[in-house]
C-alpha cells in the first residue's frame, strides 16, 4: 500500500495559490494575499525561504517559470519567447467604455470587468502552443 504524508509548505492564515515549480524542482513560484494583496512570492521546495518578489500594490498572481531561468519575471514584464529575458511590457492605450480595445502578443486590456476599474492581463510566458501563463493586475490611474 502506497501512502503520502502532506505537508503544508506556507502554513498561514491567508490565501496562497497557483503554485507553480522551477524547472529544476528546486523552488515553487505562488501567490499570496498575506500582506493586504496579491503578490509573487517564491520559497526552497521544503517551504523555507519565502520571498516576496513583487512587493507593489498591484494585483499580481499566476506565476511562471520560463525555460532554462531561475527566477519567474518580475511585474510589468514579460519573457521574450526568442531570448527567454524578461523584457518591459510596451506601452499601450488606456481602455474606454467597457470593450476590449486590442489584443497582442503581450498584453490584454479590459475595461468595466468590474465596477469602475480596469485591468491588464500581462502574458508571461508564450510557446508555440500558446499562452503558458498570464498576470492579472489592476491598473492604477
Amino acid at each position: 500500500m502506497i501512502t503520502s504524508i502532506l505537508t503544508n509548505l506556507s502554513n498561514n492564515a491567508a490565501v496562497d495559490g497557483f503554485p507553480s515549480w522551477s524547472p529544476d524542482g528546486s523552488m515553487i513560484a505562488f501567490d499570496s494575499d498575506r500582506d493586504g494583496n496579491f503578490e509573487i512570492y517564491v520559497m526552497n521546495a521544503n517551504g523555507a525561504g519565502q520571498t516576496n518578489l513583487s512587493n507593489n500594490t498591484a494585483f499580481d498572481i499566476f506565476p511562471d517559470w520560463g525555460p532554462l531561468v531561475s527566477q519567474p519575471c518580475p511585474p510589468n514584464t514579460h519573457r521574450d519567447p526568442a531570448t527567454g529575458a524578461c523584457v518591459p511590457n510596451p506601452p499601450t492605450t488606456p481602455p474606454v467604455g467597457g470593450e476590449l480595445l486590442g489584443v497582442d502578443i503581450t498584453s490584454l486590456f479590459v475595461a468595466g470587468a468590474f465596477a469602475n476599474s480596469s485591468w491588464i492581463i500581462a502574458i508571461t510566458g508564450l510557446t508555440a502552443a500558446g499562452v503558458v501563463g498570464f498576470v492579472l493586475r489592476k491598473r492604477i490611474r
